[in-house]
């Protein structure tokens, strides 16, 4: 940090004057300089399709405004599950307490929850037509999905998940959310960015799809022995209509990054293509 540089929140809460103006404005600008210079578009921070216009904060980006503010993180875990016979629920809530690391003081706490009734988490794609017809029908259903260009709108069969399955995801996705919600809180940066919506992009019982650094088919990487992430037959585009991924079936938004193969057709997301 330059010496006329403002020295910014939380540096100063260990006194009990009230932040000045310079400091408030301080704190938003250095948030700014952090997403300009050291934070990635679409890895630490991004768009999500249908939530808005403005960027939200991504896991890997909320880790970054610690290291800059020097913020450690202890979270609080309360096991809510309801077991039964055939599952029952897997439900946590993550309290995160948010401390300034060179003073020790707590400068607020973030809350997340999540659960294993949250749709996409409850049920997930058939293997085929064979377990869906195997199944209970109390244990599967079909799965209405919007139609894109000239292609109407079609079902999909799904099935029941065991919830069990995925004990360790739903917490690490209820740790996400608190981790998320503090850090926007004590750096008061949610009118820069929202919070993490990743898990709306997805409705088909699978986990979120990976977000990852695309690279313009026309660039070889650089790394000695390495393949390009991009796979033969593919092309980097900008989506012009609202879609579904053909490899996870996420939603495709107008203006997404997404991969075309006109031998086969398809429009995929980057980590769909292998």
């Amino acid at each position: 940090m330059e010496q006329n540089e403002v020295v910014v929140y939380p540096d100063k809460m260990n006194t009990s004057d009230p932040l000045s103006y310079d400091d408030i404005r301080g704190n938003t600008s250095l948030v700014k300089k952090a997403l300009q210079g050291v934070m990635t578009k679409d890895v630490d921070f991004g768009l999500i399709p249908g939530c808005g216009n403005k960027p939200s904060l991504f896991k890997p980006g909320a880790e970054k405004l610690m290291l800059m503010f020097k913020l450690g993180c202890f979270l609080k875990v309360d096991d809510q599950s309801e077991p039964n016979e055939t599952g029952g629920i897997i439900k946590y809530v993550v309290r995160t307490e948010i401390r300034h690391i060179p003073t020790g003081r707590e400068l607020g706490i973030g809350v997340g929850m999540c659960s294993s009734a949250e749709d996409k988490y409850a049920w997930r794609k058939a293997v085929g037509d064979k377990e869906y017809d195997a199944t209970p029908e109390e244990m599967k259903r079909l799965k209405w999905k919007a139609g894109w260009k000239d292609k109407p709108e079609y079902a999909v069969k799904q099935v029941r998940t065991n919830p069990h399955d995925l004990a360790n995801t739903i917490l690490k996705m209820a740790a996400k959310r608190s981790k998320i919600d503090g850090v926007l809180t004590v750096t008061a940066a949610s009118d820069i960015l929202a919070q993490d919506l990743e898990d709306r992009q997805v409705d088909n019982g699978q986990p979120p799809i990976q977000r990852a650094q695309a690279k313009p088919a026309s660039e070889p990487n650089k790394e000695e022995g390495a393949q390009s992430t991009i796979p033969a037959g593919y092309r980097e585009m900008k989506s012009k209509y609202d879609g579904q991924c053909k490899g996870c079936e996420a939603a495709i938004a107008v203006g997404d990054t997404i991969y075309y193969s006109k031998e086969k057709g398809t429009f995929k997301h980057l980590v769909c293509c292998a």
